[in-house]
């Protein structure tokens, strides 16, 4: 059908309300949508990525590896650390970014990046 891969996400909403995304990626708490994510890898033929949430090189290892979902992809990970990839190549650290949502602040903030400090 032309179809490449599918992104299992939730979405958010423009009005910056909470129902758009948890505000906080608590520990315990990553990948909120893999279980729908699997469901989903384990009946089609194609590529299933999961999104949101994901915070450690170890719960990525271990969707990887432990489910027919074929790859994670990040977001707000990626504006707090561009770098964040390269970084578990060497390390096991957590990433920075604590999902606070100021990134999609723009308006307030004037730009899109980390404004966590600020």
């Amino acid at each position: 059908m032309g179809i490449d891969g599918i992104e299992i996400s939730a979405g958010m909403t423009n009005d910056g309300s909470p129902v758009s995304f948890d505000p906080f990626i608590r520990k315990g708490t990553e990948g909120i949508y893999r279980s729908f994510g699997e469901d989903i890898a384990n009946v089609v033929d194609i590529p299933v990525i999961s999104v949101c949430g994901y915070r450690t090189k170890a719960f990525v290892e271990k969707t990887l590896n432990e489910t027919n979902i074929s790859a994670v992809s990040f977001g707000r990970p990626l504006i707090r650390e561009a770098d964040l990839v390269n970084k578990w190549q060497n390390s096991d650290e957590d990433a920075l970014c604590i999902s606070c949502n100021k990134c999609f602040k723009s308006s307030q903030y004037g730009t899109l990046g980390c404004h966590v400090y600020d």
